[in-house]
């Protein structure tokens, strides 16, 4: 067995960081096409797709600064808004309190899929940055 000077072990952290949040960063790309993929699959299934300019205003984006993933539709889309996006997702309901248009969730659904998944892709993340180069 080797022995390791305090230096190496310091140079040999300092590069498994950035291999752990280059890993990290990849791995939270992944989880956003994901979600984005899984909301466009929703959003053609159910509700029928008539245009397709809600399933195209669907976009995932992970911002790295503060580590968040996004998930929007009903953004810009060739120029004008998606305006009806929440109404498909949330459903619409009437003066009376009646329900008119029961709720898709197209983006909920989407969501909780890819949730389920993120501790089985993430769980190699540390043994991927500590191994040696």
């Amino acid at each position: 067995m080797s022995q390791m000077t305090f230096a190496d072990l310091r140079k040999r952290l300092m590069k498994s960081n950035r291999r752990l949040l280059r890993q990290l960063d990849y791995q939270a790309q992944k989880i956003a096409l994901l979600m984005e993929r899984e909301a466009k699959i929703n959003a053609t299934s159910y509700p029928k797709v008539v245009t397709g300019r809600l399933r195209s205003s669907i976009h995932a984006k992970y911002h790295r600064r503060n580590t968040d993933i996004v998930l929007r539709a009903g953004g810009q889309n060739g120029g004008a808004d998606v305006n009806y996006a929440a109404f498909v997702e949330y459903g619409t309901s009437g003066k009376d309190g009646s329900t008119r248009m029961a709720p898709r969730l197209y983006m909920g659904r989407a969501v909780d899929k890819v949730q389920g998944e993120i501790p089985k892709r993430l769980q190699n993340l540390l043994s991927i940055a500590l191994k040696e180069v």
